[in-house]
């Protein structure tokens, strides 16, 4: 097992860093996350229009700037589809980000869960990091055909990392596709399994690494836990 400060130089080092949950969580806290994905997912899939919208982006023809919105409800997304195949422009990222309904709040426990792996990685922020105004992150669910091409997220004040939890089982994922591609600093290029019991941070206070994802086949409905931690602008003392 790799120690906390091995997996902090890493991070910093490389940009990135893969893990198992079960090396930075208590077994109670495990076993909530594990409880918490089988609820959402009962949930969220039974009605996928009410709790996501699509974030559909698309190089405009000759050049143009952007001037289309890059989130649609799901029934425009068909509609979009045959925009850009009709005009052959190039997709570069597809997929379901949520959006819910006022009073119904889903990013609870894995906000509060994933924040004590946060506060190992960067100790130097561990009081900020209770902050109330620090997002609780969002869901993704990537379904057939969705994907996102390389890119780099780009640097964002007071912005530390982005944590990813996979939310499926090895049995639901079975190769169908929709695994995060990671360059890390070393130009060594990796994929990761979206299988439930992995996570990955991406630094961002020293780092921007590249990545993408890889479309996703069949029925397979890639669902994951997302939070891209920013402190308030008054308690940021990166450099």
């Amino acid at each position: 097992m790799i120690t906390i400060q091995e997996a902090i130089n890493k991070n910093l080092e490389e940009g990135c860093f893969v893990g198992d949950l079960k090396d930075f969580l208590s077994e109670e806290d495990f076993q909530t996350l594990k409880d918490y994905k089988d609820e959402a997912k009962s949930i969220l899939l039974a009605d996928v229009e009410k709790y996501f919208i699509c974030r559909y982006n698309y190089q405009p023809p000759n050049g143009e700037p952007q001037t289309y919105p890059d989130k649609i409800s799901i029934s425009e997304e068909k509609e979009r589809d045959a925009y850009t195949e009709g005009e052959n422009l190039l997709v570069w990222q597809k997929w379901y980000e949520s959006s819910f309904p006022p009073g119904v709040e889903l990013t609870n426990v894995p906000s509060e869960i994933t924040k004590k792996i946060i506060k190992k990685f960067y100790p130097e922020h561990e009081s900020q990091l209770d902050d109330h105004r620090i997002s609780k992150g969002n869901l993704s669910l990537f379904k057939e055909g969705h994907f996102i091409c390389k890119h780099n997220d780009g640097r964002n004040e007071g912005r530390i990392c982005v944590i990813l939890v996979y939310l499926n089982e090895e049995e639901e994922y079975s190769n169908n596709g929709g695994e995060l591609v990671i360059e890390n600093n070393h130009s060594e290029e990796f994929e990761i399994k979206p299988i439930f019991g992995k996570f990955c941070i991406m630094d961002f206070t020293k780092n921007n690494i590249p990545h993408s994802v890889n479309e996703v086949k069949n029925d397979f409905n890639r669902l994951t836990y997302i939070n891209f931690i920013t402190l308030p602008k008054e308690k940021n003392n990166l450099i």
